[in-house]
Formats: C-alpha cells, sequence, structure tokens
C-alpha cells in the first residue's frame, strides 16, 4: 500500500547528505539502498564514483559528447566524476553538489568542485553548457517544479549554450515500477512525483525527500514554457539523456 508523503522525521533519522557521507567515507563496502515512498529499494553502486578502475561508467557519461568546448558546470557532480571526463578532453569544467563529503573527494582527485545548492547557480556566469547526469533533473522535487529548475540553470548560461539534463521516463515502467505508476494515477498524482530516503541498511535511514522523473513529452512542454528547446535525445531504455537548448 502507498505510504503517505509523510515530512517529519524520526529522531534517529539522518539527512540524505549524512547517509552518503556514511557510505562515501566506510572502509568496509556499504551496501547503499534508494528506499521509494512505496516500499520498493534499489541498491546504488558506488564504485565508480570511488575510482575504481574496474569500475563501468553510468551509460548517460555518453551525454557529454554532445558538449564540445567550456566553461561546463557540472550540477549535482558527487565524487567530480564528469568534471573529470571533461578535463580529460580538454574542456574547463567545475561542479557543485550538495554533499561535503562528496566534494573532497572530488576536490582530493584534483578536481574544482564547490558545495552549493542547484537551485542557486552563478547566474549569468556565462557557462557554455550546465549537465544534470544521474537523473539529477530530479532534484526539482516535483513535475510542478521543473520550469523554475529549468529556467533557473539556463539563467547560468551564456548565449547559445546548452542545458543537457538526464531523467527516467515513467512510461516505460515494468514490474512494481509499473504498479507504481498504476498507484499514482490512481491517486491522481503524476506518475514521476515519489519522495525517497537513502538507507545503509537498517543501521542507518535518511528522512524523506523529493524527487521527480520527468517523461520526454513533460520535459518538453516544460523545456518550452522557459523558452528552451529540447534538440537532442539519448536513451537507455527507460533512462534518456535530453539536450536543451535557447
Amino acid at each position: 500500500m502507498m505510504r503517505e508523503y509523510a515530512t517529519s522525521a524520526r529522531k534517529s533519522e539522518l539527512g540524505p547528505d549524512e547517509i552518503m557521507e556514511r557510505a562515501l567515507r566506510s572502509v568496509a563496502p556499504e551496501v547503499l539502498e534508494i528506499e521509494r515512498c512505496d516500499g520498493f529499494r534499489s541498491m546504488s553502486n558506488l564504485d565508480w564514483w570511488l575510482r575504481d578502475p574496474a569500475a563501468r561508467p553510468p551509460a548517460d557519461v555518453a551525454a557529454l559528447d554532445w558538449i564540445t568546448g567550456g566553461p561546463v558546470l557540472d550540477v549535482g557532480c558527487a565524487t567530480g566524476r564528469h568534471v573529470e571526463a571533461l578535463r580529460e578532453r580538454g574542456i574547463d569544467a567545475t561542479g557543485i553538489d550538495s554533499c561535503p563529503a562528496a566534494v573532497e573527494l572530488a576536490t582530493r582527485a584534483g578536481y574544482d568542485c564547490r558545495v552549493g545548492d542547484a537551485w542557486q547557480p552563478p547566474a549569468g556566469a556565462g557557462y557554455a553548457a550546465v549537465t544534470l547526469l544521474g537523473a539529477n533533473l530530479g532534484i526539482a522535487g516535483t513535475v510542478a517544479r521543473v520550469p523554475g529548475f529549468l529556467s533557473t540553470l539556463a539563467a547560468a548560461l551564456r548565449p547559445g549554450g546548452q542545458l543537457i539534463v538526464t531523467s527516467i521516463d515513467w512510461r516505460m515502467s515494468t514490474g512494481p515500477h509499473e504498479e507504481f505508476v498504476a498507484a499514482q494515477l490512481g491517486a491522481g498524482r503524476y506518475p514521476g512525483d515519489a519522495q525517497l530516503r537513502l538507507r545503509l541498511g537498517d543501521a542507518a535511514v535518511s528522512t524523506w525527500f523529493d524527487w521527480v522523473w520527468v517523461d520526454q513529452d513533460t520535459l518538453r512542454e516544460a523545456a518550452s514554457t522557459v523558452g528552451l528547446r529540447m534538440v537532442d535525445v539519448m536513451s537507455w531504455r527507460h533512462h534518456y539523456a535530453a539536450r536543451l537548448v535557447a
């Protein structure tokens, strides 16, 4: 049964960034889980983010191929792997993330990443591209907030710049995800709106936070309301990247 969207936190709960810090700093491997508000859990593999040479990069790193020059701002940069990939191509890139521990690891690796708020990027900074990989369009929180989020990010672009975002198209859901979509529709909610929390098993659990997965048609419409056009798409089953320009 779908949980109610409660926002109150038990005293034992930690913020999502605190759970992420524990996972990143742990000497022994930690199993980081993402729990959805209907109880479904998925595991998040941090090996690539921790620079394990045997780990394969996520598929959406291919979206960086759209970028031919900098400067670039990576929003939700985590440990700086996207910044690293761009710098290896000779492209000037910086990153911001809300998790200090992740930013510390990026800095130690030699990359320009800083603690920052995705909703407050440097306005008018003149970036050639702003990126949100790893389904980080979800930072918007709800579908109603997507246009405003896109507008905020676009304000950091120079004329002719591009906004590269990634998300999950809920219309391609199967199994328990399809059941979640059906429950959302039955409750009169946008199917991509959810609440999530991070877990390290039952030992540490974060507070709930809003997250959104946006289907391609809704993204195209949201972008158009703030003067952006969706000009390219890459897809990997239900996961996709979109290139938006003014």
